[in-house]
């Protein structure tokens, strides 16, 4: 069947070639014909599909076309096909080659600025190589090791380069369909250039994580390419023999074109303004490694291609007969790229991403002299023995050459794979020298940052550059993503900091354009600082002696972790068992996971010579912390051997509880040697008796060895620990309950007799341990914001559960122990009382009833008479006297003279104090309130009139209310009931009961000689001093001022300040002791006054 033909329009000014106007012509696409301006006829084999890439995101910074907002535009051709010599040159010639079948491939020298690949001028010879360092004579002194090193890698010839142009002048028709649209003609018209306009998209760009669309950047119009069909058979046996052909050598690239795809991205429109800014192409397919672009024939003008790589720039010019011609762009996928505007109609292009499908990138063909490998040998071989060791050029045992591209993190993951051009070249002859060399190579990510000022200042306009003319800019060089040759992370995600600028080559790797800069603010006059960095991808080349050093500096122990579990277990080789010592040298106190890992690794290779160092060192570190990766060594070594370590791991360990846990788990293997269930037992004895802390979880503890190897035994065994171990008196009170609730138990008959012989001790121990903490610290009110190491609530709770213990097991005589520690508790009185006293006397009421005794039993009514006493005396005084109840010294403790001053107010019954004067005095007392937390006291305003000004210091109105006789007397009523209803103060008080009453009725004083240990006792009954006084009362109120800061001593001697004790016991574990008759009585103490 004939194919339909459809009439096409070239320019009136290019030869229609005998035709007529609007003749048709049928076109037959052949191996050998070019472009005809009419569409071409359908031929009758089916369209045959590219192959589609289908991203998941149209990410377009891999795309080089550009597009503006486009508007229908005629295309003015010249009269002549031919340009003029000037406007040959100016857009590039095209001279002659080998092409498709019987065409022509034209090879452009389209480049403005090429490249020389000519041989070196300057090369040496091999004889030259061979007299300045025979094989078989002592190495020459090297000059300067980067400077020969550069010039050995670089040396070595590379054909290829990073861009290049060719041009096809007959290349077959692609027979080009877009969905949609149908059949496109080319060379392409305007009526097709408008259709394929109004089915495309303005094209967009990557920027960081996201795509947008920016005229101002790229001005293209793009078709997806899954909307793109070819039907000419030929175009593609010319994409893969042609283009693809001509793209590898010009690249430098010698992979089987089997190996080589390239994959349709996107059919690009270019129309006059249509442009795109400086980029790089993004590889977002695995392999991808390049771009190529083919130019349909199409008319126009300008579009300019720029390419630049490293330090070289160049424009590739395009032919100026593109109207009959298909051009090839391509280059590497991080070269940057910019298309210039087009200048007049419209030009149509192929994106293709070349990809790369071998698993291994072929070699590249070597042209390289004997000569110049020999100098790189030569270079390899003075490194590696010293000669350059220098003074002014220090020797490194590491290299860190840049490489020509740069590579992503996601490229570098396929290792020397995925090099290309120059640096591919050089990898390929280099790598058979470095294993003979035992040299390894690595690749990695350099980031080169330089810190330094800014030439513009904050008065300065214009370009923000760097300055920096000595090299005196803060420099920070880091290397992540470092993987081996096949591509695997040698040391995870960390980053190599350690990189010296004299191991880096070539000498002058950062004298280029840095990749970004942030600048910093600015400082005043001073010129601001700016951050500049250069991120370079660089071949490392490293010794094999020196390989665990670096990755071990570098990735810790992890790398040595995860090389030593790919060892032979049956055969370390001597590089394991290197590592495995460096590695346990590095352990740390934060390498706990690294040191298990390390000895389950040894516990493979069963080498206990190997397991025990590692032992040692995580017992030294980690003392705490899981034990079974110790037990997990019982089956290998067997209990014998490692008896010793687990010994020492429980004497490192504090915790009781963590000692027997690990026995415990050591008793589960019992079955594997019979001496265990004996040594578990000892062990636990010895932890008993080798106590440091003790918590109150432990008890259990204790009590579960005491029914299982008897109390007697136990308790001998712990109690001289407990005494001297750093134990809270909780503890204390947990033991004792635990041993009350065993003799509560019927079923531990036998136990609860063991048990009473110890009750002594365990009393002792405790009320011990609970004086101990409570008798050094003084009450201090919460308003004050001072540590305390005592909470008054704490302090009330733990006295009373220990005197309940004290009275449930009759030993009722050692309470007084604890009620005179809260006697002679230190502090101010009001404090004491409102803090301490008056909390502690209504529970303890409720607490003698449940072990029916009452406040009016001794010790307890010898506390109850003590503190009334304190209180009348203290708080209560005469109705004649004015006592402060309610305040406290607010000055510094220089004693100022104006501190002074404000404390003489504080104790006297005046209600301001005015100070008239400078600032700083002013500002110094209002601290030392605001200090003293005594807003609760005073306040102060200060009055600005006259000079200097005047600061008002004022009682608050509560002060001054507790300090008159009503508020005191109801005060003093309200305390005296805490004690009970009834004849209770009768009872307590004695003959003094009548004393009590006048001195809250106000008829007088209560005269008391101070506080006395609620064990005193004369006769059977104690007697409360009267202080004598031979003045008036107003007399006796002068001296009451300081009175709530005083604190009586007892008349008895005490190992305890202000307490007296009674004789310590002499009771011994195995002794029982008398108890103390629990009787209820009436008043003990005469409290009759003395003679006056």
């Amino acid at each position: 069947m004939e194919p339909a033909a459809r009439t096409g329009s070239l320019p009136p000014d290019i030869p229609q070639v005998g035709l007529g106007e609007g003749v048709q012509v049928m076109v037959e696409p052949s191996s050998d014909q070019g472009y005809a301006s009419q569409t071409p006829t359908q031929p009758q084999n089916t369209s045959i599909t590219h192959e589609i890439a289908q991203p998941d995101a149209i990410d377009a910074s891999q795309e080089h076309g550009q597009t503006s907002n486009l508007a229908a535009m005629d295309v003015d051709l010249p009269n002549t096909v031919q340009t003029s010599e000037e406007d040959a040159i100016q857009r590039g010639s095209v001279s002659g080659g080998t092409g498709h079948g019987s065409q022509e491939l034209v090879k452009n020298d389209l480049f403005k600025n090429g490249d020389d690949t000519g041989d070196d001028d300057g090369a040496e010879s091999d004889e030259d190589i061979d007299e300045e360092d025979d094989e078989d004579s002592e190495l020459s002194e090297g000059e300067d090791l980067r400077d020969d090193m550069d010039f050995a890698l670089s040396g070595l010839d590379f054909k290829g380069t990073y861009a290049i142009a060719h041009t096809f002048p007959h290349g077959p028709n692609p027979w080009l369909t877009i969905e949609g649209l149908g059949l496109i003609g080319l060379p392409l018209s305007q009526i097709d250039a408008g259709r394929i306009k109004s089915s495309s998209r303005q094209a967009p760009y990557g920027h960081g994580n996201t795509t947008v669309v920016n005229t101002d950047v790229r001005n293209t119009w793009e078709i997806a390419s899954q909307l793109v069909s070819f039907g000419n058979l030929e175009w593609h046996t010319f994409l893969k023999e042609n283009v693809l052909a001509a793209v590898r050598d010009g690249l430098g690239l010698t992979a089987d074109l089997n190996t080589l795809r390239p994959q349709l991205h996107k059919l690009l429109l270019y129309e006059t303004g249509s442009h795109f800014l400086p980029h790089q192409d993004t590889p977002k397919l695995e392999g991808m490694f390049a771009t190529i672009i083919v130019l349909l024939p199409s008319y126009y003008t300008g579009g300019e291609v720029h390419v630049s790589h490293s330090t070289d720039s160049k424009a590739l010019s395009l032919p100026p007969n593109s109207f009959f011609q298909t051009s090839v762009l391509a280059w590497y996928a991080d070269v940057t790229h910019s298309v210039k505007p087009v200048e007049s109609g419209y030009r149509l292009a192929l994106l293709y991403n070349l990809i790369h499908t071998a698993q291994n990138q072929p070699t590249l063909n070597l042209p390289v002299t004997s000569t110049k490998i020999a100098r790189l040998r030569r270079t390899l071989e003075k490194w590696l023995k010293g000669k350059y060791n220098e003074e002014d050029d220090p020797h490194c045992d590491l290299l860190a050459f840049l490489l020509d591209h740069q590579y992503s993190p996601v490229e570098l993951g396929r290792g020397s794979n995925a090099l290309k051009g120059k640096d591919a070249h050089i990898m390929a002859n280099l790598r058979p020298i470095a294993a003979e060399m035992d040299l390894v190579l690595l690749l990695g990510s350099l980031k080169y940052t330089v810190t330094g000022q800014s030439s513009e200042n904050r008065y300065g306009t214009g370009y923000r550059g760097y300055t920096d003319p000595d090299g005196d800019g803060e420099k920070e060089i880091a290397v992540s993503d470092i993987v081996s040759l096949s591509g695997d992370l040698v040391i995870g995600k960390k980053k190599y900091t350690s990189l010296e600028e004299y191991q880096i080559v070539p000498k002058d790797a950062f004298d280029d354009n840095p990749d970004g800069e942030e600048a910093g603010g600015y400082m005043g006059n001073e010129e601001s600082t700016v951050d500049y960095w250069y991120n370079r991808t660089i071949l490392i080349l490293l010794h094999k002696s020196r390989e665990q050093d670096f990755f071990l500096s570098t990735g810790g122990l992890e790398y040595a972790v995860s090389e030593l579990k790919k060892a032979n277990p049956l055969a370390p080789t001597k590089a394991d068992l290197q590592l495995l010592n460096k590695a346990t040298a590095r352990l740390t106190v934060g390498s706990r996971t690294e040191c298990d890992q390390l000895m389950n690794i040894t516990l493979s290779w069963k080498r206990f010579d190997l397991w025990k160092p590692l032992c040692d060192k995580r017992i030294a570190s980690y003392p705490g912390g899981d034990k079974i990766p110790y037990t997990e060594a019982l089956g290998t070594f067997g209990f014998k051997k490692i008896q010793p370590i687990f010994e020492q791991v429980l004497a490192s360990t504090g915790q009781l509880s963590e000692r027997f846990d690990f026995i415990r788990l050591i008793s589960t293997h019992a079955s594997k040697d019979d001496s265990i269930p004996a040594w578990c037992t000892t062990q636990r004895f010895t932890a008993l008796e080798t106590i440091h802390h003790l918590r109150t979880d432990d008890v259990a503890l204790i009590m579960e060895v005491a029914r299982t190897e008897g109390v007697s035994r136990t308790m001998i065994s712990v109690l001289p620990s407990l005494n001297k171990s750093n134990m809270t008196p909780d503890v204390w009170v947990a033991l004792l309950k635990t041993i009350r609730q065993s003799m509560e138990d019927e079923s531990t008959t036998g136990q609860a007799e063991d048990c009473k012989e110890f009750i002594p001790q365990c009393l002792d121990g405790a009320i011990s341990c609970w004086v101990k903490y409570n008798s050094a610290s003084e009450v201090i009110p919460p308003r004050m914001g001072y540590f305390s190491s005592i909470n008054e609530d704490h302090r009330v709770r733990s006295s009373l559960e220990l005197i309940s213990l004290v009275i449930s097991f009759g030993y009722l005589d050692l309470t007084s122990k604890i009620l005179d520690v809260l006697l002679f508790t230190k502090g101010i009185v009001p404090d004491r009382f409102k803090y301490l006293y008056s909390p502690f006397i209504p529970p303890l009421r409720q607490l003698l009833a449940k072990h029916n005794l009452s406040i009016i039993t001794p010790p307890f009514s010898n506390f109850a008479q003590n503190i009334i006493g304190l209180y009348l005396r203290d708080l209560l005084g005469g109705k004649g006297e004015i006592i402060q109840t309610m305040v406290r010294k607010l000055g510094c403790s220089a004693g100022c003279d104006d501190c002074r001053a404000l404390d003489a107010l504080m104790m006297s019954p005046d209600r301001e104090y005015h100070l008239r004067a400078a600032q700083k005095r002013r500002k110094h007392i209002q601290d030392q309130i605001g200090y003293g937390s005594g807003k609760d006291l005073v306040s102060f305003h200060t009055i600005t009139t006259g000079t200097p000004h005047l600061l008002v210091v004022t009682k608050n109105p509560e002060v001054i209310s507790a300090s008159q006789w009503p508020t005191r007397q109801a005060s003093a009523q309200a305390f005296l009931k805490l004690f009970g209803e009834g004849d209770v103060i009768t009872q307590v008080m004695g003959n003094r009961a009548a004393d009590v009453e006048g001195a809250v009725s106000g008829r007088q004083a209560f005269r008391w000689a101070g506080l006395l240990s609620t064990s005193v006792s004369t006769g059977g009954a104690s007697t409360m001093p009267v202080a004598t006084t031979t003045g008036s009362t107003s007399t006796a109120a002068s001296g009451l001022a300081s009175r709530p800061h005083q604190t009586a001593q007892p008349s008895s001697s005490s190992s305890l300040p202000g307490v007296s004790r009674p004789p310590a016991s002499t009771k011994v574990a195995g002794k029982k002791r008398k108890r103390t008759a629990v009787i209820s009585q009436g008043p003990i103490i005469d409290l009759t006054l003395e003679d006056e």
